[in-house]
């Protein structure tokens, strides 16, 4: 029946901030989860709430100095930017051995505003060929007309009536030029229509063409490996995640080599409370999504799928590729992999991005992705961003339901506090708080114990995970 635990459950924790960077300005509840199912914690974070490891948290956004809003964007949906749309162009270039012509810069590497992006080598010179192997067909023809026309000056010969109306009029050499190249342009296209290569002229590209539009050949040059957390292939590679981590904390975020080793990349980025399950062909919990190029490993996303979406949790990548925006062509791939598991499973339909933090402008990039909605932190129901940027920018904190009279039909009361399931080690058992009460004197019962605390905790999950959350005293 309980197939969640959670421990160490902390009330109005401060921390320093590393948005605005004040000290001891940023609030939060917090627990750390020794097991979640993957419905529990889709539950969870429609409540505001979101794990690093084991350790789950929400924000206090009435009081914490950068408000954080949840934010999903629905892949189903999804419109791609025009600037989005060049990096995936890029990004196939560089696949077809094209060089990319310029670098646009990868919003994603901002993830941690406390740490600045770095000068990142470039992959390559940027080469641009000229056009120069064409001829001035017209260039005799005008020298022999200018010289006809002064013959007739000097020896006084009458002059011609004019242009012959019936040639067609004389052109420049560059507009005769770019009409050839429009032209046999024109032809290829029609032969690849014609063979079925390509989409006629009226067709307007789909999300995945941008995707799928190179040669099998050369998109196999790059193979995006779904790996479970802690499974055996995962296992195999974790030397190299753990060294691609290390490279980019390091090279973009300017991390200590002390602060990004093996060690903290499995408490941040591998530990997870989530239990895998399988329905319907889809494989739930938690997963690293693998992109190797030709056989070298140069990105790593992070990921949880769950029951409504594809939550991201964190991506990675070699720096040495800074040039190709991979924050955010990673960011699209997962949009394109949640439109995947959406064919196997119908309730997958968002791409969860974390916390959207109005307050900081650097993080206001995961509202690129289009279209988006943030979670209102009262009624926990999901609005339109472009209808809540009015809201912000106005104020830090805002309730986003334009609705005064809505509620939050998930609210846990103070009176069903008795009702929360509890694991006290002495009794081994999981009983009813009630019963906890009944059974310890109230001169026992630790401060996290307390029935203050426990009512808060019931709020901050809701009044169904109540239910279905055991809630662990040590």
């Amino acid at each position: 029946m309980f197939s969640s635990l959670v421990y160490q459950f902390s009330t109005d924790r401060c921390s320093s901030c590393g948005y605005c960077k004040q000290k001891s300005s940023s609030r939060s509840h917090g627990m750390i989860a020794h097991m979640l199912s993957v419905n529990d914690y889709q539950d969870l974070i429609d409540r505001g709430w979101r794990r690093s490891g084991t350790y789950c948290y929400k924000p206090i956004m009435a009081e914490t100095c950068c408000p954080s809003y949840t934010i999903r964007c629905d892949a189903e949906n999804i419109k791609l930017s025009k600037s989005q749309k060049k990096i995936l162009n890029k990004f196939n270039k560089f696949l077809n051995h094209e060089q990319p012509q310029d670098s646009i810069e990868d919003d994603c590497a901002n993830e941690s505003p406390s740490k600045s992006q770095s000068n990142l080598p470039k992959l390559a010179k940027n080469e641009m060929k000229k056009d120069t192997s064409s001829t001035d067909i017209n260039e005799a023809h005008t020298s022999d007309s200018i010289k006809t026309g002064n013959e007739e000056s000097r020896t006084g010969t009458k002059k011609g009536i004019g242009a012959d109306p019936n040639r067609a009029p004389c052109k420049k050499a560059k507009l005769i030029r770019l009409e050839k190249k429009q032209a046999k342009i024109k032809s290829k296209d029609t032969a690849k229509v014609e063979s079925g290569s390509i989409k006629s002229q009226n067709y307007e590209k789909q999300f995945e063409d941008y995707l799928t539009e190179l040669p099998e050949d050369i998109r196999n040059r790059l193979q995006i490996k779904l790996v479970q957390n802690n499974s055996a292939e995962f296992t195999q590679s974790f030397d190299k995640s753990a060294a691609l981590y290390r490279l980019y904390q390091m090279s973009v975020h300017n991390d200590k080599p002390e602060s990004c080793d093996p060690e903290s990349f499995s408490n941040f980025l591998v530990d997870t409370p989530l239990q895998a399950e399988t329905r319907n062909s889809v494989d739930f919990g938690s997963f690293h999504q693998q992109y190797w190029l030709d056989g070298n490993l140069i990105a790593v996303g992070v990921i949880d799928i769950l029951p409504k979406c594809v939550s991201s949790v964190y991506f990675f990548y070699d720096p040495s590729y800074g040039n190709l925006s991979l924050g955010t062509y990673g960011a699209i791939r997962e949009i394109g992999f949640t439109r995947q598991l959406q064919q196997k499973c119908a309730d997958i339909k968002y791409y969860y991005m974390g916390f959207y933090i109005h307050s900081c402008p650097k993080m206001r990039y995961k509202g690129n992705y289009s279209p988006s909605y943030l979670l209102c932190p009262e009624t926990f129901e999901w609005f339109p961003l472009k209808d809540c940027v009015g809201k912000l920018d106005r104020e830090k904190y805002a309730r986003l339901n334009p609705n005064l009279d809505a509620i939050d039909t998930n609210e846990f009361k103070e009176n069903q506090v008795n009702e929360l399931v509890v694991f006290y080690p002495p009794t081994s058992i999981c009983l009813d708080y009630s019963r906890l009460k009944s059974m310890v004197s109230r001169y026992e019962l630790q401060d996290d114990m307390c029935e203050v605390n426990m009512i808060q905790y019931g709020k901050l999950i809701g009044k169904e995970c109540s239910r279905r959350i055991v809630m662990y005293f040590t």
